[in-house]
């Protein structure tokens, strides 16, 4: 199947224009974010019918259109968290329905998470290269072998999509398939506030609360406003272990704060703000640890659902983590009186009731 290169907004609007509102979109997306904090939107592929166009997002100049794709059609894509993120961020909109063929895969009885090429593979017995992967999308002109990946990446969605949705049909599980697209969807779209990103440290477990992790807070929350705003990777700023050392050590002066072995460049740069986040965590509330391991009780019960959770995905012919993560049961181990909000869905039934007498 032959493709349309589409490089203005006049293009795409004439492209969209007599496609129907309801009629689903098979997207992928290509992007850049190596040395980026916002990934760089370089391409999107998009499949109508019989008709597969490429984007140019960069030469668009205009964003309305691509606004208009993305959030008039239900968008069908693969493994598509990071895909939704970055259309959301180019173009500002958000997606009324998404259907995820990684997703509906995996309540099909594939694995938890299967590539596209497997499952292009496993459905229509077709081979397609994954030779194109890593290389620069940004840049212009792209290569034939670039061009080809990209209109294979939505040239099979249909099929992945009409297999699998008949197949969720027949099982009783397109119930679940919509769930779980809409809770992918929110959480693609949903940031996580500056304030909270120390909880995404590495390391931070060995933090034993109180005001180090306050410090750790104010650091994070410091690390994250400047990497949005200098749009860059949060490593470029100050890497993990650092922030970890200063919460830990808590430097009083620049003396003490070079002695870390902090990049020199960061100290010029960024010695004075450092300091005033140190100040700022050591005048805050200090905050309680993070959850320590699961008692040797927890540990039996979370043994013991597990073993109920892997009866039960070997009657429907599911991978266990399908059903149940394993953080998930720890946290609700955690907490008997509040479920995990994937539990509260198609799952409680599923898999959370008959759990319930294990307990």
């Amino acid at each position: 199947m032959s493709y349309q290169w589409i490089n203005t907004a006049e293009q795409l609007c004439e492209w969209l224009q007599p496609i129907s509102p309801n009629t689903p979109l098979y997207v992928d997306t290509e992007f850049m974010r190596e040395r980026s904090f916002w990934a760089e939107l370089a391409l999107v592929q998009v499949r109508a019918g019989d008709s597969i166009v490429l984007i140019d997002a960069p030469a668009l100049g205009d964003a309305g259109p691509l606004h208009e794709l993305i959030g008039d059609y239900p968008l069908v894509m693969h493994a598509c968290s990071e895909d939704l993120e970055v259309l959301n961020y180019f173009s500002g909109a958000t997606p009324q329905e998404v259907y995820d063929t990684q997703v509906g895969a995996a309540l099909s009885g594939f694995d938890l998470q299967p590539s596209y090429q497997r499952l292009v593979q496993d459905i229509t017995h077709t081979e397609i290269p994954k030779d194109a992967t890593r290389t620069n999308w940004l840049a212009r002109p792209l290569s034939p072998q670039q061009l080809e990946y990209a209109k294979d990446d939505v040239l099979w969605l249909p099929a992945l999509y009409e297999h699998l949705s008949g197949r969720l049909e027949t099982l009783g599980r397109l119930t679940w398939w919509q769930e779980e697209n809409a809770r992918l969807r929110d959480a693609a779209l949903t940031q996580t506030p500056p304030e909270k990103m120390w909880r995404n440290v590495k390391g931070v477990g060995y933090l034993q609360g109180g005001q180090a992790l306050a410090r750790l807070q104010a650091l994070a929350d410091w690390r994250e406003r400047v990497a949005r705003e200098r749009n860059l990777p949060r490593s470029f700023v100050l890497r993990d272990p650092f922030l970890l050392s200063l919460a830990e050590r808590n430097p009083t002066s620049m003396q003490q704060l070079a002695a870390l072995d902090i990049p020199p460049a960061v100290l010029r740069r960024y010695g004075d703000a450092l300091m005033a986040a140190l100040k700022q965590g050591n005048t805050a509330e200090p905050l309680p640890p993070l959850p320590g391991p699961l008692s040797d009780e927890e540990k039996k019960t979370v043994k013991r659902l597990r073993k109920g959770v892997q009866a039960i995905s070997k009657e429907l012919e599911l991978v266990p983590e399908v059903l149940l993560r394993r953080r998930w049961l720890e946290q609700w181990v955690r907490n008997l009186e509040k479920l995990p909000e994937p539990l509260r869905g198609w799952r409680h039934e599923v898999v959370v009731e008959p759990l319930i007498p294990l307990l």
